[in-house]
């Protein structure tokens, strides 16, 4: 186009003023187009860095919404200043000193995924131990890893290769051919049994002092094949019946403890732009971390939507 327009100037003379005219206009647009689309970057990367930072999130989890042509941002003498005004986690405000100007930009913040990890490295045909794994928070996860609603069914699998410390444990980390029934411990500590030395409610949490770690050999010549290694973490497990004094702790009457429970009584903090309050909450459903749950105000029976960040701490969803 621009060819065509540079011929009509040679050949027909009357006509160059307003084809100069024509190309200077193209070009300052295009340079114009350009300059905008660096300041939208430069917002971009500076609203990213800030909700990193505030929400305590990488960088590559935020999404930040400033392609809208609607969206304008004069030029700036001063240090653009980036703030959270509301609780939403989805409002960004953005701030000139000089010449003095704000906008409000919205934002999308990924919600992490709970990941199992491996607590040290382990080789090809170890058995698979609770003490093994810990929970953490991971917004890369894949579909094909471990969720915590699958854990029973993977402890005691042998790993099909070497892994190592802090690598999330995946499916396909195990031996096809093991079986769930398969002994947990095939090595001399197996011998070692906790036992019960109180009554254990079922349903509640578990507690290391409840428990005495014996010498099997003194329980009798059979001992049951699922039972759980020295290390064990109890404060995240719950019986599934009633333990009774002299009982031996066993994976097959465990199951994991939801980071909150319904009925639990919570702290929920809020924050709007400068005021922060404080109300105490009851759990209406049990939830893991970074799962939503409803929760009601017990001052004015109002029902909300929170989402638990760890044990007993959550977080209001607008």
């Amino acid at each position: 186009m621009w060819h065509r327009l540079e011929q009509m100037c040679v050949f027909f003379p009357r006509y160059r003023l307003f084809g100069v005219v024509l190309l200077w206009a193209a070009s300052y647009t295009s340079f114009a187009e350009q300059e905008g689309l660096a300041s939208r970057e430069q917002v971009r990367s500076l609203i990213k860095n800030a909700a990193s930072i505030e929400y305590s999130v990488p960088e590559s989890a935020v999404t930040v919404y400033v392609d809208d042509r609607r969206l304008t941002f004069p030029s700036c003498g001063t240090t653009l200043n980036v703030s959270f005004p509301f609780s939403d986690r989805s409002t960004s405000e953005v701030t000139c000193g000089l010449p003095s100007w704000r906008r409000y930009i919205r934002i999308t913040i990924e919600s992490p995924y709970s990941t199992f990890t491996y607590t040290r490295s382990m080789k090809a045909g170890e058995p698979l131990l609770r003490s093994d794994l810990k929970i953490t928070q991971s917004f890369r996860a894949s579909d094909t890893r471990l969720k915590p609603d699958q854990l029973q069914q993977h402890l005691g699998l042998s790993l099909a290769e070497d892994k190592v410390e802090g690598s999330i444990v995946m499916l396909s980390d195990f031996r096809q051919s093991d079986s769930a029934t398969k002994p947990l411990k095939q090595i001399p500590e197996a011998v070692m049994v906790w036992v019960s030395k109180a009554t254990v409610a079922r349903n509640t949490r578990l507690r290391r002092e409840d428990f005495e770690f014996v010498d099997g050999d003194t329980l009798g010549p059979r001992l049951p094949r699922d039972l759980v290694s020295e290390n064990f973490e109890f404060t995240e497990f719950e019986a599934t019946k009633t333990l009774m004094p002299g009982d031996m702790l066993r994976r097959s009457i465990l199951r994991i403890m939801p980071a909150v429970k319904e009925g639990d009584i919570l702290t929920l903090n809020i924050r709007k732009g400068p005021l922060r309050l404080t109300t105490k909450v009851e759990a209406l459903e049990n939830g893991m971390i970074t799962e939503a749950i409803q929760v009601r105000s017990l001052d004015s029976a109002k029902r909300l939507t929170v989402r638990i960040r760890d044990t007993g701490v959550i977080a209001l969803i607008d």
